[in-house]
């Protein structure tokens, strides 16, 4: 099956590198040993028996996709491939194909790293999460910009942000692929971190399907209201459904309108402090 396209990739950025606009980059035969690694490389996990098929399907095939450097002080650092060069050390190739770029800035380099290893494939959600943190925290990215530059939707740059609020046992255990990402998403409603533990436990004891633990917190919710009885209407009017839809274009994100007796609360969910800084101003123009 052909590799699925995801967004743009690095040729997305490279209009931001001081270079020529006809210039591309130049292909070469390099030495491993004058490679060093990319200091900002996003991918925390390398498995060793996956290195070890790569390593052996490049012996048999040879480097497919050369990867990308750019120079410095003399040598070369690595910009993207990071998984191809550990493979070919481990086979002792002397040389590997490169695409070397003119990238002089760093953060030029951080964004190029973290664009190519979030569009591939085989990253997983979490190291995604936090390449999308670095890009807005460190960079001054938008969660629009990003989606942008990875041909994603906005709202899946944000639920992928709000992975990160997971406690960290979880997190670890969608890095091994024992869970799932809509597992997780299924989970974060849950308040209580020692809730949403024990139902993470019973999702890994028990094999649960993403429906199956939405179905446990819906029937959750449904059992805490019966309990303290609160009294609620059956639905919401078709003029505060209105409301709500309007509010979610305005603000573009979730927005929640709750009534209470003859006043109510209106929830706007925001998913960083860029996101929260973004409403803020959204806010403000109200009034201008």
């Amino acid at each position: 099956m052909p590799a699925k396209s995801l967004g743009r990739g690095i040729g997305a950025l490279i209009p931001e590198i001081d270079e020529p606009s006809d210039s591309k980059p130049e292909v070469a035969e390099l030495l491993v040993d004058s490679i060093s690694s990319n200091p900002h490389q996003p991918r925390h996990d390398f498995d060793p028996v996956a290195l070890e098929e790569l390593a052996a399907s490049i012996n048999e095939n040879g480097i497919v996709q050369p990867i990308t450097v750019r120079k410095k002080e003399g040598k070369f650092e690595l910009i993207a491939g990071e998984r191809r060069l550990r493979a070919v050390k481990l086979i002792n190739m002397r040389t590997i194909p490169a695409y070397v770029m003119s990238v002089e800035n760093d953060g030029s380099l951080l964004q190029l790293a973290l664009i190519e290893n979030i569009q591939r494939e085989d990253l997983n959600p979490v190291d995604v999460a936090l390449a999308y943190r670095e890009l807005v925290e460190t960079h001054g990215l938008t969660h629009g910009e990003i989606a942008d530059r990875v041909g994603k939707d906005r709202s899946t740059v944000a639920n992928f942000l709000r992975l990160l609020g997971l406690p960290d046992e979880i997190k670890e255990s969608i890095r091994k692929g024992e869970i799932s990402q809509g597992h997780a998403r299924a989970l974060l409603p849950i308040q209580e971190s020692a809730k949403m533990l024990a139902l993470y436990r019973k999702i890994i004891k028990d094999g649960l399907s993403v429906r199956q633990v939405e179905d446990i917190i819906k029937g959750g919710i449904k059992e805490t209201t019966k309990r303290i009885r609160i009294k609620t209407s059956s639905a919401k009017s078709p003029q505060l459904k209105a409301i709500e839809s309007e509010l979610m274009m305005k603000f573009g994100t979730k927005v929640r309108i709750k009534e209470k007796g003859s006043g109510g609360e209106v929830i706007v969910e925001y998913y960083s402090n860029e996101d929260l800084d973004r409403l803020i101003t959204l806010i403000g123009q109200l009034d201008s």
